[in-house]
């Protein structure tokens, strides 16, 4: 017997259910997408800010990550979920607050803001969703202040990276 219509109160959802049809419509690939790290560490001054190096990538699908550069051309129109982020670390336990900012197209779309008062390291994570235009630049960049020591961006711990959504 055919099963034509089925109600959605007669589904167990913890039961396993086995296909022998095809199934379509459903799935896909989240391309073009990429994660970029640092190759070296960096110093940014404090009260100012400074476009982070990431500068290697783990994987580029499209080959749209301009390392000299470091910054992500959007390669094809569309919703891109973009994520980063940066770990920091002060010689005199001095940082006091750090600003992540995700730029895209020139302009800041995504912040993280963290005031943490005599802090020996922090990280801040900053992601969204925007709706990119070929072409479009994307990079990330930090501000931080702290009060004495110098100020480290080491290379591991960080990553910047992001994938064009299905839709």
């Amino acid at each position: 017997m055919a099963i034509d219509k089925i109600q959605s109160e007669s589904i167990n959802l913890a039961d396993n259910f086995a296909f022998t049809g095809t199934v379509s419509g459903a799935g896909g690939t989240n391309t073009p997408n990429f994660l970029a790290t640092m190759s070296s560490s960096q110093n940014p001054s404090s009260a100012s800010t400074t476009l982070v190096n990431f500068n290697q990538t783990t994987y580029d699908s499209a080959s749209g990550f301009d390392t000299s550069n470091k910054k992500y051309v959007i390669p094809s129109a569309g919703y891109y979920h973009i994520y980063a982020n940066v770990n920091m670390y002060n010689t005199s336990n001095d940082l006091d607050r750090i600003i992540c900012y995700i730029n895209i197209g020139g302009s800041t779309k995504f912040q993280t803001d963290i005031q943490i008062p005599n802090a020996p390291s922090a990280f801040c994570y900053v992601a969204g969703v925007w709706n990119c235009s070929a072409n479009d630049a994307v990079e990330v960049k930090i501000y931080q202040v702290m009060g004495s020591g110098t100020t480290t961006i080491p290379t591991d711990k960080n990553y910047f990276g992001g994938y064009k959504i299905i839709t």
